[in-house]
């Protein structure tokens, strides 16, 4: 029996089984042969085994909008085509591996990638041909327009291609030698020669002496084939006699084959034993695509004027996050204001107080994905980031009236709080957007000082925003830990998107009113408009 394969990966440090071999392997044969397997190879990639994670994406995702960043601002860009990254970098960002070590890993590939230019390009040549070997594999990609044989064949070009590529790594001082070890291995194979001699022969079966007789205008009078030379220097050669021979001796068993069926017949011959090549190659794709498309990301920003940075984990410390900014905001094209954060303890309780459309939802935001960015091993939205690591991550902005809801504000409010108190771990981070704010102020501020001290029995770095301005300023004064964050306020009293310490003392709703037309003269001008018609 032939020792097991070693999986080849280029996210973890000590390669691991990701995809079920045997099934791969039958979607293999069964796509090469008919090129009908729908989205089969797009579901193994996607749901490949990541290392272990204690993170759970329900936790997260939704509220701070991670398809939506991964759609606006990690899209690969080839040769004018944008590839839209799929389910396994949801995935890998929403489930980072628990084991920290795998972070100075990717890192490692990350910035080989931006050292070497020509290694990015050989990436990216790379990616785009798993693309397309993909497609010709799948229904609903390339091959479902392709005549048969012409599909098969151009299945093995394009997997040549990919092995020539790959090889380019063979000299990568990170993972990426993974790629130049299994592309040197492919092309120096027994299988890699047969491919490579059938399609020598079907590019070149043989070659044809022609005459052409011109007019005097230049145009062809006769064309007329006077000799033909057949490559029978190539092992998949036969002569006429030797074809006719062979479709007698089908016919004679009750089998009738033409040229194509001959051809197929090759095609299938050559696909065996070269399943395992195909079961190593697709997993390339997912690996490829997580760091292709924080480098897109990272490229999305530097067009935009901000600056991204690979983060360092400091356990037990504080965390400082210089030049923050939001991947929403860049990726809906927006004007960005970049923001600077430090918390004393990597346990702090931060509470955020201002005016609304200050940016308060934002900074929860920002601060969240910077989180799962860097522990993802990815780019993260800041100048510099030095993070305490998280066992988990939870995220609850203010939820709004939804048509099936069961509970009043008050209800849907609990209910959220007790759902933190189920999924929290020890050590995670908590944000938390405008806690009891479905209640009035008493009430609230009752729900509110509860939430604060039983989060101190797990040590949770906290982030909670709030309009209750008093209960704020009285809680920061009483909480010696707790540091506190206000909207910060230009000399024309609007907000500059910024943070300093304190807390608000005013919502500003009248000049918040004001902006949006809300004051009682404008209101009556609207009125008395209405009762005129």
């Amino acid at each position: 029996m032939p020792a097991p394969r070693t999986p080849l990966s280029l996210l973890d440090p000590v390669p691991f089984a990701r995809v079920d071999a045997e099934t791969l392997r039958k979607a293999i044969v069964f796509a090469f042969a008919t090129g009908d397997v729908g989205d089969t190879f797009e579901s193994a990639v996607g749901n490949m085994k990541l290392a272990p994670s204690t993170w759970d994406p329900t936790d997260f995702a939704g509220d701070v909008f991670l398809s939506e960043v991964v759609r606006r601002c990690m899209r690969i860009e080839i040769a004018g085509t944008s590839y839209v990254p799929g389910g396994f970098l949801l995935r890998v960002l929403g489930s980072p591996p628990a084991d920290l070590d795998v972070v100075p890993f990717r890192h490692r590939v990350l910035r080989e990638l931006l050292a070497s230019p020509g290694l990015r390009e050989d990436a990216t040549a790379l990616y785009a041909r798993l693309v397309h070997l993909r497609d010709l594999l799948s229904r609903s990609g390339l091959g479902v327009h392709l005549e048969a044989n012409r599909r098969r064949i151009d299945v093995l070009r394009t997997l040549v291609d990919i092995a020539a590529v790959a090889a380019r790594f063979d000299g990568a001082e990170s993972a990426l030698s993974r790629i130049g070890t299994w592309g040197r291995v492919f092309t120096e194979s027994a299988d890699h020669a047969r491919i490579a001699e059938l399609l020598a022969y079907e590019d070149a079966a043989s070659e044809l002496e022609v005459r052409v007789r011109l007019g005097f205008d230049g145009r062809i009078r006769s064309l007329r084939v006077v000799g033909r030379v057949e490559a029978t220097d190539n092992a998949f050669h036969r002569s006429a006699a030797g074809r006719i021979a062979t479709k007698v001796s089908l016919a004679l068993r009750g089998e009738s084959f033409g040229d194509e069926e001959l051809l197929s017949r090759m095609l299938d011959d050559v696909f065996t034993g070269i399943d395992d090549w195909l079961i190593d190659a697709f997993p390339l794709l997912g690996d490829l695509e997580v760091y292709l498309a924080t480098l897109a990301f990272r490229d999305v920003a530097t067009k935009a004027g901000l600056e991204t940075c690979l983060p360092t984990f400091a356990a037990g410390e504080g965390r400082s996050l210089e030049g923050l900014f939001n991947p929403l905001l860049v990726g809906e094209g927006r004007s960005v204001v970049v923001c600077n954060l430090h918390t004393n303890r990597d346990d702090s309780m931060v509470l955020i107080t201002g005016p609304n459309s200050g940016g308060k939802t934002r900074l929860l935001q920002s601060v969240a994905l910077a989180q799962v960015f860097a522990q993802a091993g990815l780019f993260v939205p800041a100048r510099a980031a030095s993070l305490p690591p998280a066992e988990g991550l939870f995220v609850s902005l203010i939820e709004h009236a939804r048509a099936d809801q069961t509970e009043g504000r008050l209800g849907t409010e609990l209910l959220r709080i007790r759902r933190l108190f189920e999924r929290l771990r020890p050590h995670s981070l908590v944000l938390l957007d405008e806690l009891c704010s479905g209640t009035n102020p008493d009430e609230g501020e009752e729900i509110f000082r509860l939430v604060i001290r039983v989060l101190g029995e797990l040590h949770p770095a906290t982030f909670v925003t709030t309009h209750f301005l008093a209960f704020a300023a009285k809680l920061a004064a009483d909480t010696p830990s707790l540091e506190a964050l206000q909207v910060e306020l230009g000399p024309d009293g609007a907000a500059t998107f910024r943070f300093v310490p304190g807390v608000a003392t005013s919502s500003h709703a009248r000049a918040t009113a004001s902006r949006l037309g809300v004051s009682e003269d404008e209101l009556l001008a609207l009125v008395r408009v209405r009762a005129s018609r």
